[in-house]
């Protein structure tokens, strides 16, 4: 079952003169949006970042992760009914917790859930966003790589 909670992860690439992202177009709704999805009842939030980063982009097994400090919620009324039926009664907003995820090529294999992909730098990927959830985890992580606190 789905636990009430959600995960962000983004995909980022160290190397050249700027740190890369890698921003993807969802298949049944045409936005860009970074790694995305549901907790399992039997995991944490980084085993769920981890999965979702598998499935989601064929991610390795053996991908950097680390976690953000931002965090926000999520009404529980965007998610299908089947999960909020799930759900204690009272659940009104999910948390969503946000990860990095070190990459160490750009290859990529899209799942059905997306029909596309782009590794850009920090001011590209923002003005495509639509959740702005995304845009300031996409900050805190810029500004985590400009200060030298991931390698």
């Amino acid at each position: 079952m789905r636990a009430p909670m959600q995960v962000l992860a983004i995909p980022y690439l160290l190397g050249g003169e700027r740190p890369l992202y890698c921003i993807l177009k969802r298949s049944d709704a045409y936005y860009w949006h970074f790694i995305s999805g549901g907790v399992e009842d039997y995991e944490t939030p980084p085993q769920a970042a981890l999965r979702q980063a598998q499935q989601e982009i064929g991610a390795p097994g053996d991908v950097s992760l680390f976690a953000l400090q931002y965090m926000t919620y999520i009404p529980a009324a965007a998610f299908a009914q089947k999960h909020r039926d799930q759900w204690p009664a009272g659940t009104y907003l999910i948390p969503e917790y946000c990860f990095a995820l070190r990459m160490e090529s750009k290859s990529v294999h899209l799942s059905h859930e997306h029909v596309e992909y782009c590794w850009m730098q920090y001011e590209e990927v923002l003005s495509l966003l639509r959740w702005q959830s995304n845009a300031v985890a996409l900050y805190e992580l810029n500004e985590r790589i400009k200060a030298e606190e991931l390698g």
